[in-house]
């Protein structure tokens, strides 16, 4: 059996990448970031409420503090838009073919061949496959443009041939 699926490489598509990514394999280290990023916006806070009336201090610290929150809300959606700017011309649309022996990529006239045992980590979202393959380079697979069999049939083959379990990631 053979499934084709065509992914368009928005900033919505590296976004959920992004995430996916944050939630695997870079688990560990964005908890460190994370952690950091609140005890120095609990000192901002702490300083504003100990220097109130001190409008310049204030200001300075209620800006570093709003600037570390929207960072850490919107950190997927930043990673997202920078690797979309940064990405080469004509790898918006990708059309990827798995077949048994490996899948392989085509995208403005290149192709480039895979090997399932490259995949480091397989996670699911509601619309994407992503393969991991290290900490920095990831692949996705829109599930609503495969054909060729269904998403379960692709999910259960992806699971064999990589011998790893799929992450459903929200």
């Amino acid at each position: 059996m053979e499934w084709t699926c065509r992914t368009q490489y928005t900033v919505q598509t590296l976004t959920t990448m992004s995430k996916v990514m944050r939630k695997t394999l870079r688990k560990r280290f964005s908890k460190g970031a994370h952690l950091f990023s609140y005890v120095v916006m609990a000192v901002c806070l702490l300083s504003i409420w100990a220097n109130w009336g001190q409008w310049g201090e204030v200001t300075l610290h209620g800006v570093i503090f709003g600037l570390l929150l929207l960072l850490r809300l919107g950190e997927d959606w930043m990673n997202g838009y920078l690797a979309y700017k940064r990405k080469l011309p004509g790898m918006e649309d990708v059309t990827t073919v798995f077949r048994r022996d490996g899948y392989e990529g085509c995208m403005a006239g290149a192709t480039t061949k895979w090997n399932y045992d490259g995949v480091q980590t397989l996670a699911e979202t509601e619309h994407y496959f992503v393969f991991l393959l290290n900490k920095t380079y990831a692949q996705a697979y829109d599930k609503r443009q495969i054909t060729g069999g269904s998403v379960d049939q692709l999910r259960e083959f992806l699971h064999q041939k990589t011998g790893k379990q799929i992450q459903y990631i929200k």
